[in-house]
């Protein structure tokens, strides 16, 4: 006997995509929680009835973002998780913990300094949390400059394009 169609669960699934970064920090809650019936045996994580919240940055850090220019080839390489550095002039009060506002400029700074090319903003931007520094002349990196390895927070595209 078979039940009536309306005792009948049906279930109806819709995949979104995330970066790895993203999926290995929600699965991480998960397994922390011990809800290991979510993973699927190909690894899609069935999130029936769990909601998703956005975390505002101003609880992740304590101080307004540090505002950067980032050049189109670099701020691509932060934006899709590839480069997880910043090595910047060491003129900001960079530390573990700051949230770094990165702005992709339609011109690299070179173009920028040596051809007189306009500073213009594509309307894309980053943020990430600087997650370690290393002290000032390691690495043999010069005093000048700060090296910090940083993590993707949120990325913001008001220019139009498709991320």
């Amino acid at each position: 006997m078979t039940a009536p169609s309306f005792l009948r669960q049906t279930r109806t699934l819709t995949e979104m995509r995330v970066s790895n970064y993203v999926y290995n920090e929600i699965a991480k809650r998960f397994r922390e929680a011990q809800y290991h019936h979510v993973f699927g045996s190909d690894g899609t994580l069935d999130m029936s009835g769990i909601g998703l919240t956005v975390q505002p940055l101003q609880t992740i850090a304590e101080e307004p973002p540090i505002e950067l220019k980032s050049d189109p080839a670099e701020f691509e390489n932060v934006r899709t998780g590839a480069k997880t550095f910043e090595i910047r002039m060491n003129d900001r009060p960079y530390k573990v913990g700051s949230i770094l506002r990165l702005r992709e400029t339609e011109c690299t700074g070179v173009a920028m300094r040596e051809m007189g090319a306009p500073l213009v903003y594509t309307g894309r931007e980053v943020y990430a949390l600087v997650t370690h520094i290393n002290e000032p002349g390691t690495y043999n990196v010069h005093s000048t400059l700060c090296l910090m390895s940083i993590q993707l927070v949120d990325v913001i595209d008001v220019s139009g394009s498709k991320p």
